[in-house]
């Protein structure tokens, strides 16, 4: 079984949410968004997000249509690059179809008015996205 924090990123043009995992990979935690103020910027701001929580790894989500096109993969993937080149972490690209779907359905079904998910949503995102991954790697285990 894996041990170790778990970074998850939801990244967008706009924002890029992030969760992070609890260290026996078993729990996702949405921890918040930042700015994309361009990638060399994020890449900075997300080594330090690494440092602070001891990030073992991190797991991008692959924006994939529904026709199976890569949308805005390029942006991702310089991103991923920017970052390995700061941190010698195992960086793993995961299917994030229907994740902002799901967030804010969950936002939705818990009372939050459309305008106040905006602040939180690319966070539960990141979360839906590490936990879909860390449920996929812990079911090997049993």
């Amino acid at each position: 079984m894996e041990k170790g924090r778990v970074l998850g990123i939801d990244f967008g043009a706009k924002r890029i949410g992030f969760a992070v995992s609890d260290v026996d990979c078993v729990l996702a935690l949405p921890i918040g968004f930042i700015k994309n103020n361009g990638l060399e910027n994020a890449a900075k701001d997300f080594l330090e997000i690494c440092n602070k929580y001891s990030i073992s790894k991190i797991i991008i989500g692959k924006p994939i249509g529904l026709n199976n096109e890569e949308n805005s993969v390029k942006d991702a993937k310089r991103f991923a690059e920017l970052l390995k080149a700061k941190i010698n972490v195992e960086i793993i690209f995961e299917d994030e179809r229907f994740t902002s779907v799901q967030a804010g359905r969950a936002l939705k079904y818990a009372g939050m008015k459309e305008k106040k998910q905006r602040a939180v949503k690319d966070a539960v995102s990141a979360g839906i996205l590490l936990q879909a991954y860390l449920d996929k790697i812990n079911a090997k285990h049993f």
